[in-house]
């Protein structure tokens, strides 16, 4: 899906630049869905008049790229596999609009909340720096190495509700690769709303439930190297892994 597909719906929400949102800070609770990516432009009509949208260098769809690490054995996509209640994610992102690039380590809490640790760097790289590595206190690869296991780059629209302290995203054009292969995922796009605290009567909330979109768990690291790995274990995701195959069809 190309921005150009929905253009004047985006240009119907008011702006907020990034450190308006960055103002606005927030313990996150996420709910997350993964639709068709035909509904996009139908979801963000809908959402037009109760959320302000992102604009950044003079765009409001943000393109990311990302390298995500992983220990040799793949620690931390088998934790999140095997629902771990508290797991991290390590990774390095660009923001393409601005050129802005951060190693980040994002920890899932007992509580379902998210932490996020970030560090500006100059660019991606393909290994970690000692002190990045030093960063990651994380028990089950304590003295590991951790390489680069998967690259993604994707789309996303960023709106921001002020009212209520909430985000939502809409991520579009996925693609995930590794040294070996890469793969498409652009006929299906991610949804998450970010909450303080769970409010099922938010405008995006009220669509997800209109339209019968079902709460779906789907980290881009973790499906994307099921996807890319295949002698991986990955029997919780085989439901994901099905429904994007659907999308696809």
């Amino acid at each position: 899906m190309q921005q150009h597909t929905y253009t004047n719906i985006l240009q119907q929400f008011s702006p907020i630049s990034l450190g308006e949102i960055e103002r606005i800070g927030l313990r996150r609770m996420e709910t997350k869905f993964m639709v068709p990516v035909h509904l996009v432009p139908h979801l963000l009509q809908s959402l037009v008049g109760s959320y302000h949208i992102l604009e950044t260098a003079g765009t409001r769809m943000q393109a990311y790229t990302t390298h995500y690490f992983d220990s040799p054995d793949m620690r931390l996509y088998l934790d999140h596999h095997n629902g771990y209640a508290r797991r991290i994610k390590v990774r390095q992102r660009r923001y393409e609009q601005t050129g802005d690039c951060y190693f980040e380590i994002k920890q899932k809490r007992h509580d379902s909340s998210n932490d996020k640790f970030r560090l500006k760097v100059g660019s991606l790289t393909h290994v970690i720096t000692p002190a990045q590595r030093a960063a990651v206190q994380y028990p089950h690869i304590e003295g590991e190495q951790l390489q680069l296991t998967l690259i993604n780059t994707f789309n996303r629209v960023s709106l921001c509700n002020t009212d209520t302290a909430e985000r939502v995203t809409v991520d579009t054009d996925l693609m995930v690769g590794n040294n070996l292969s890469k793969l498409s995922l652009t006929n299906i796009a991610v949804v998450e709303i970010k909450q303080a605290k769970y409010n099922g009567t938010s405008a995006a909330m009220q669509y997800a439930k209109a339209n019968q979109l079902r709460e779906q768990s789907f980290s881009k690291y973790a499906i994307g190297a099921a996807l890319l790995y295949p002698t991986l274990k990955r029997n919780n995701f085989k439901n994901i892994i099905q429904k994007i195959a659907h999308a696809t069809q």
